[in-house]
């Protein structure tokens, strides 16, 4: 199966209400409290993209997104996320996120940056647009490199992925 054309054939549905495009930077490496420096990777950066999404569900819908049936109820938040090294090698991702109904779009968009801001991660740089256009959607689905286990390429984080919250269309 073929995940990036099944995911842009979901992706070019006409209803974009309340999705955002979301680019989310992150420190390369920090320091920990011994001195010593460590390097981001993709299982850490994953992690850290699992905790930001943890910490904006938890925002808007308490502890009720990790309950059994939240995926279902609509108690999580959907996000679509892709990894991606830029030309100078640091990783960051791209983000479709969906705001959830009950919140406003000004209110959603201004929880974004300080909630990455609590990752162990994040950076200030965040940049959010409202209802992304098909543009969005070639950018981050595109194909960098021919061998998809080169590391200068694009990764899909299906680990982050709610697919069943996800693959249910209104």
């Amino acid at each position: 199966m073929n995940y990036r054309n099944e995911l842009k054939d979901w992706l070019e549905r006409d209803d974009w209400t309340d999705w955002y495009a979301l680019t989310l930077t992150m420190c390369q490496y920090r320091k920990l409290p011994n001195g010593t420096f460590e390097k981001l990777d993709e299982t850490k950066a994953s992690r850290n993209l699992r905790y930001f999404l943890a910490r904006l569900n938890n925002t808007y819908f308490g502890n009720a997104y990790r309950r059994k049936f939240a995926k279902t109820n609509g108690k999580r938040i959907a996000v679509i996320p892709v990894l991606e090294y830029d030309s100078k090698n640091r990783i960051h991702y791209h983000l479709y996120i969906r705001k959830p109904d009950h919140v406003t779009g000004f209110r959603f968009q201004q929880s974004i940056v300080p909630a990455w801001m609590k990752t162990p991660w994040g950076l200030w740089s965040a940049d959010i647009s409202e209802n992304p256009d098909s543009g969005w959607l070639k950018y981050i689905t595109k194909q960098t490199t021919k061998d998809p286990n080169d590391v200068s390429g694009k990764r899909f984080g299906f680990e982050n992925v709610d697919f069943e919250n996800l693959w249910v269309v209104d």
